[in-house]
């Protein structure tokens, strides 16, 4: 009988094979295939037999020259290699353009503390994300929640200086 992928309930599969089963598929060595992805010839040796039962097929078989692999596993190398890339393209982190970023930051922060980091963060954000602004709002009784709401960005923070206790 031949499974359909929608008969196939992926979240009871080893999404951790199918590394091994492309070095498997490109090594046609069990050693050599474990050391790619880090596993021990035993444990290579497992996760083949694993292969074997999830996909029904041998997989690898004994030929003239050690080890090749079948037809079906031949045939799925292609599929499994843009399965994997598709995948790395998934969980690889997205990389981050600041010139890129089109937005304003809102900072809550007292005069004083706008006129002495005002325009040296400003001057950082020009030249890292040319098309950023900073726009600083008067500190209110409602800041926490205005940070939780994200109506703001950054609030600055000023206590008065403790006097030492004689």
């Amino acid at each position: 009988m031949i499974r359909c992928m929608r008969e196939l309930n992926l979240a009871g599969v080893d999404l951790n094979l199918l590394p091994a089963l492309e070095a498997l598929i490109r090594r046609r060595n069990v050693t050599r295939a474990g050391a790619d992805v880090g596993l021990s010839q035993p444990a290579m040796s497992r996760a083949l037999a694993r292969l074997r039962a999830l996909i029904g097929d041998p997989i690898l078989v004994k030929a003239p020259r050690g080890l090749a692999p079948t037809a079906r596993a031949a045939a799925l190398l292609p599929q499994l290699t843009a399965a994997l890339d598709g995948l790395g393209g998934v969980l690889r982190p997205q990389a981050f353009d600041a010139s890129a970023l089109d937005r304003t930051f809102r900072i809550v922060a007292s005069d004083v503390q706008t006129l002495l980091i005002g325009p040296a963060l400003l001057a950082g954000l020009r030249a890292a994300a040319p098309r950023a602004d900073l726009s600083f709002l008067p500190v209110s009784p409602d800041v926490r929640e205005r940070i939780e709401d994200g109506d703001i960005d950054l609030a600055c923070r000023c206590r008065p200086a403790r006097t030492a206790s004689r």
